[in-house]
């Protein structure tokens, strides 16, 4: 019985293959699998890329958005998201913390998935790797009784030649080996002697691709995303502004070449889950109906018909058992042979030794043996262990990507406060007052003073200094700073509003407000 009566396709490659295959018009199509040796860009083919490309694209559009905003810092105050302070506590930098901690391990965790995608994969082409094995070293046995085939045969001419005499012509005998033997034979011989070498051949690159070139790619993966997530936490811990900055733009990088590679490995997924729902049938439409290779896949993918391999082997073997019947029957009968009877009794002797070669190879090319290592490589090996690997893989570059994504973000809006937030006493909190930060480009800073815990002294002063140090002593703004180039003085309702002077000792609520705008 074939497999194919008992294979069923795993959830993963039943979730693939239910994705939306489309066409140019973004309209659904059929997800059957329809590559053929000689189909080409169908419209199946073509219905793998719109959803792969539009994924990407939405990731890569995002991608663009994050790096617009960034680029325009230098020219919009709005692009800075720096933490416009309206009480008295400070920037909420315990949550941008811990939000971006949580998005680093989630990273770093979805990094590992890697790791075990690997693994799966590796045992996905060990196990093609040992069905590989297995055919090699069964058609080296064929091999080797095709080559006693050839040799066998050359002993039953060559005694057929020696018994040959004026009163026994063997040379019908002669004919008919020549004539049918040999031709089959050596046609056997060519179809199988490349076997051998072709399945060493596929096991060396599976080995060289699907084991030491994949280790190395995985890790380099592996390598690369856990040293961007651990610049991010060295930039952080330390308040390195220089170091986020060069981590940002390593990050972008990443994410670009990660989005490209996951809509192809996505385009992939796809086709492998296809094939991969029937894959022994499958395997057929790739193949030419026309060559010897479509039929041996044919009868050892479904166990019917005849085996093209033994169809050689019969018409040999029925000409051997015709040709032992008639020494035996005849020439050993008859005293017209008498002189050339060990001959002909070696040539029966060596016809039965074909006759035993016959037998082995049967048996060796039986259908069930070599249909279930097949089943190996295709359903065991391909369509579970690889894919799943393959699933494993794709799906981590995916979800570190998105974390490494929003990481980014947070670090971005986090940096811009090293020195003015962090690492300093905020003084004003202590003495009741609140103050914010508005920067309008890179070398620049507004100051907004609330003074309204101070309102009713006449002659406070607050000085601001090119580090942004300032000294709740008085409500008015000390003009002799060098790094002042604007100030004004305005009420709630009216903050734009100027005042000539800028010693203020009214009480009233709604005036002392004092904007000041100074160089970084």
């Amino acid at each position: 019985m074939s497999s194919n009566s008992t294979y069923e396709a795993s959830e993963l490659v039943r979730s693939m293959h239910q994705l939306p295959h489309l066409n140019q018009n973004l309209q659904k199509e059929s997800s059957q699998f329809n590559v053929t040796f000689d189909s080409g860009i169908n419209s199946y083919v073509i219905s793998l890329f719109p959803l792969p490309i539009m994924i990407g694209s939405i990731g890569l559009l995002m991608l663009l958005i994050l790096q617009c905003s960034l680029c325009c810092r230098r020219y919009s105050s709005c692009c800075k998201c720096n933490w416009i302070m309206k009480s008295r506590s400070a920037p909420p930098f315990l949550p941008l913390y811990a939000t971006c901690i949580v998005l680093m391990i989630f990273a770093l965790a979805a990094n590992q998935i890697l790791i075990f995608g690997s693994q799966y994969l590796s045992n996905g082409v060990n196990n093609v790797d040992n069905a590989l094995s297995f055919l090699s070293t069964t058609f080296v046995t064929l091999n080797n009784y095709g080559t006693d085939l050839s040799i066998e045969g050359n002993t039953i001419v060559q005694n057929f030649g020696l018994a040959s005499t004026a009163t026994c012509d063997t040379q019908p005998l002669i004919e008919e080996m020549n004539s049918v033997y040999f031709p089959n034979v050596n046609l056997y011989n060519s179809d199988i002697s490349g076997v051998p070498n072709n399945c060493n051949t596929a096991s060396d690159n599976l080995n060289q691709y699907g084991i030491t070139l994949k280790n190395e790619v995985i890790w380099l993966l592996y390598a690369v995303l856990t040293i961007g997530i651990l610049l991010y936490s060295i930039g952080l811990f330390f308040k390195h502004k220089l170091t986020l900055k060069g981590s940002i733009a390593i990050a972008e990088i990443l994410m670009f070449v990660f989005f490209f590679i996951c809509t192809v490995e996505m385009i992939a997924l796809m086709l492998f889950s296809d094939f991969c729902m029937s894959p022994m049938t499958n395997i057929l439409l790739t193949l030419n109906p026309g060559s010897n290779t479509y039929d041996v896949f044919a009868y050892y993918t479904t166990c019917t018909g005849v085996n093209p391999l033994e169809s050689y082997l019969n018409s040999s073997e029925v000409a051997i058992q015709e040709l032992k019947y008639s020494v035996q029957s005849y020439y050993l009968q008859t005293p017209l042979c008498s002189s050339s009877y060990s001959y002909l009794n070696a040539s029966v002797t060596a016809m039965n030794d074909v006759l035993d070669t016959y037998a082995d190879i049967n048996t060796q090319i039986a259908c069930p043996p070599l249909e279930n290592q097949i089943s190996e490589v295709l359903e065991t090996g391909l369509c579970d262990q690889v894919f799943q690997g393959f699933y494993a893989i794709w799906l981590s570059q995916y979800v570190s990507n998105a974390c490494l994504f929003f990481v980014t973000i947070v670090v971005s809006v986090i940096y811009q406060h090293f020195g003015r937030y962090w690492g300093r006493n905020n003084e004003d909190d202590e003495e009741g007052m609140s103050n914010n930060f508005e920067s309008t480009s890179e070398d620049e800073v507004v100051l907004h003073i609330n003074t309204n815990a101070q309102r009713n002294s006449s002659s406070d002063t607050a000085y601001v200094s090119n580090e942004y140090t300032y000294y709740n002593t008085m409500n008015a703004v000390h003009t002799n700073n060098p790094n002042l180039i604007s100030y004004g003085l305005g009420s709630k309702n009216n903050p734009n509003g100027k005042r000539n002077s800028l010693n203020s000792s009214t009480s009233n609520p709604n005036v002392p407000v004092a904007t000041v705008v100074a160089k970084s």
